[in-house]
């Protein structure tokens, strides 16, 4: 398998136009077969499944090259704000990197407001949890607030009524 960087192929040969847009996306993006520029290819080694290796080709360079151009090193403190589609990238490249980058975790209310920021998340269940969980049962009725948080099963749902 291999990636082809489209837009930056076409871009360098000149030949990007608006109206190409259309014909280059339905014929070669999701073709099987594609003529590009040797310099804008990279061949996914034996080996690595494709479906592995896709996350690294857009997501990972955009994170790769953030890390690169702020020029991490051991001695740097790295944020991530939110861990989706790129975060968990840019958090491997920094440790890699040699960067620190904490886990930082703040438990939000039903309503989406902050209630507790942690960075250490099983000292937070055996200490300031019961607090916590004192409050918020007494705002949010509805919401389970689990005795033991870790053994319980995940939900998204609040209480059945009558319960």
């Amino acid at each position: 398998m291999t990636y082809v960087s489209w837009y930056l192929s076409m871009l360098i040969a000149g030949t990007f136009a608006v109206s190409a847009w259309s014909k280059l996306h339905s014929r070669a993006a999701f073709g099987e077969f594609a003529v590009a520029y040797a310099r804008y290819v990279v061949k996914v080694p034996d080996g690595i499944d494709p479906f592995d290796a896709a996350p690294l080709t857009c997501a990972g360079v955009t994170t790769y090259k953030a890390v690169k151009v702020a020029g991490t090193r051991s001695s740097d403190l790295v944020a991530v704000f939110g861990v989706g589609g790129l975060g968990h990238l840019a958090i491997q490249y920094a440790a890699i990197a040699g960067g620190r980058v904490p886990l930082v975790i703040e438990l939000l209310s039903p309503a989406h407001r902050p209630v507790q920021v942690t960075r250490d998340l099983p000292n937070f269940w055996r200490g300031s949890y019961a607090a916590v969980k004192s409050d918020m049962r007494g705002r949010y009725p509805r919401h389970p607030w689990p005795d033991d948080p870790v053994a319980a099963p995940a939900t998204r749902r609040a209480k059945p009524r009558g319960t």
